[in-house]
């Protein structure tokens, strides 16, 4: 959503009012009316003060709505119109209408809008001027304010506005009727195409409707609609003639025309007073460009700032073309760093293939190595069963009388062989390493350890007149022999 803050300056009282604009269209809100204490054409810092603090979330965007800006009706060649440019016809028009400025047009600010064309192939062109020491001051005020000045826009070419948009119908009239003067505006197919300021105000025309009759007020109302051909069309009142009942009753019964009040879309007291008010905004938010130009501001134009700094261009052009060389040569650079960093990259990469193929080569030479020493262990390993026969075979022959008993046999890596049990003395175990070492296939046989333990074995004796229990005591030796055996000898069991 769009939003405006509004000013109208109007003798001893402001009028101000937040403009918003959607898709749907306008919305006027936030109307306030201020009496001042003094009559002044500038509004002061302490006035804008008073209207920002009453205003919540007031916009940054201002447009003033002020007496001081006059509207002069020039006509121009066709023809010579269309040549120009913008600020070509900003500035000629300008000086057409010096003659009917207060003060010099170097001194002066203008704006335009475009009317009708003339049968004489002119076109009517409305100039809105303004002294610029006065935009200057008012732009100076609203700065101090933290808001920003939009545009100036004369009194007669905003309550027509409002008017034309609030009010469907394509041909009326709106009468403005202010605290100091009476405005008619003419507005046909949409387009306002004639404006007119009458010799009367809302005091006079209360006035003439309290008795005190006013010689020029009808005769000049009537002139004004006979040349403008308005039979059976609507009358709008707007300012604040238009709050009063009897002034539109007077038009609509002694003028005999449809009169109304003007109703503005919106929120709070939107009163016919704020027209003016609310088609500055308005105009300010209009999608259109042409509906801005009667605002006057001090914005140079893009066409005209070129012109007048056309010494400028040189040094323009010399910029560019050193912007063009350089940023060629930034390019070259960049370009430069991005092949440094590829190749880089590929070096990299080729030392990490050298790499990755070197280990390769290395890991395949330690598989060889591994496969053959698994060949080799597998071709030389023990084998268990031959060792078990044979070891078992030993003990059998050195048991005797059951000397040896509960041999275990535990293999150790590197061809080694644990030969746990137990024997009825040391010197069965000493015989059993004897025999081993004696073996071929033995390396050498050592005794690791031998522990003597007590067994006790309970005997139950089964007699005639009661059992009887006997307790058997007996000392054996637990030992364990460390055998090595040596893998390439014949491993044969001697047959039994």
């Amino acid at each position: 959503m769009f939003s405006v803050l509004a000013v109208e300056i109007d003798g001893m009282t402001l009028r101000a009012a937040v403009i918003r604009r959607n898709l749907k269209g306008f919305m006027v809100g936030d109307c306030l009316k201020i009496d001042r204490t003094e009559e002044s054409e500038l509004i002061t810092a302490e006035e804008l003060s008073m209207i920002t603090s009453r205003i919540a979330r007031c916009p940054k965007n201002v447009v003033v709505v002020s007496p001081l800006a006059a509207v002069i009706e020039v006509a121009m060649d066709k023809k010579r119109l269309r040549k120009m440019r913008p600020y070509q016809l900003k500035e000629a028009l300008r000086w057409e209408a010096e003659p009917y400025m207060t003060v010099p047009a170097a001194e002066s600010l203008v704006g335009y809008e475009l009317g009708l064309e003339t049968g004489d192939g002119h076109v009517w062109i409305w100039v809105s001027t303004l002294p610029e020491e006065d935009y200057r001051s008012l732009k100076e005020t609203f700065a101090g304010g933290g808001l920003k000045l939009r545009r100036v826009y004369p009194p007669d070419v905003c309550f027509p506005v409002a008017a034309m948009l609030a009010c469907k119908r394509k041909d009326k009239v709106v009468i403005d009727l202010g605290q100091q003067t009476m405005r008619a505006a003419l507005i046909e197919d949409g387009d306002i195409t004639a404006f007119r300021t009458l010799p009367a105000d809302l005091a006079a025309t209360r006035a003439h409707l309290d008795g005190l009759s006013s010689s020029e007020l009808e005769p000049s109302l009537k002139e004004v609609f006979n040349a403008w051909e308005i039979a059976g069309r609507r009358v709008i009142l707007t300012g604040p003639g238009g709050l009063d009942a009897d002034i539109v009753e007077f038009f609509r019964e002694k003028m005999g025309f449809e009169a109304a009040a003007l109703e503005l879309r919106g929120s709070g007291n939107c009163t016919p007073e704020f027209a003016a008010v609310a088609g500055a905004g308005m105009r300010q938010l209009h999608f259109g460009v042409s509906w801005k130009k009667v605002g006057i501001n001090d914005d140079v134009e893009l066409g005209l700032l070129i012109r007048q700094r056309v010494q400028v261009l040189p040094m323009v052009a010399v910029l560019v073309i050193v912007a063009i060389f350089l940023s060629h040569y930034f390019y070259l650079k960049y370009q430069l760093r991005q092949f440094s960093m590829e190749a880089g990259d590929l070096k990299v990469q080729k030392e990490e293939g050298t790499r990755l193929q070197n280990s390769s080569s290395e890991m395949e030479k330690q598989r060889s190595a591994l496969k053959q020493k698994a060949e080799f262990i597998q071709g030389h390993a023990l084998d268990k069963e031959k060792v078990f026969q044979l070891l078992l075979s030993v003990t059998v022959r050195c048991s005797g009388l059951g000397e040896l008993s509960r041999m275990n046999v535990q293999y150790l890596p590197d061809d080694l062989v644990l030969l746990q049990g137990e024997a009825l003395s040391p010197a069965n175990v000493n015989e059993l390493a004897l025999t081993l070492q004696k073996e071929v296939w033995c390396k050498h046989a050592a005794i690791e350890s031998i522990g003597r333990v007590e067994k006790t074995e309970k005997i139950v004796l089964n007699k005639m007149d009661a059992p009887e229990e006997l307790e058997l005591k007996e000392t054996v030796y637990n030992f364990t022999i460390k055998v090595s055996v040596d893998p390439e000898a014949e491993l044969s069991v001697p047959s039994s």
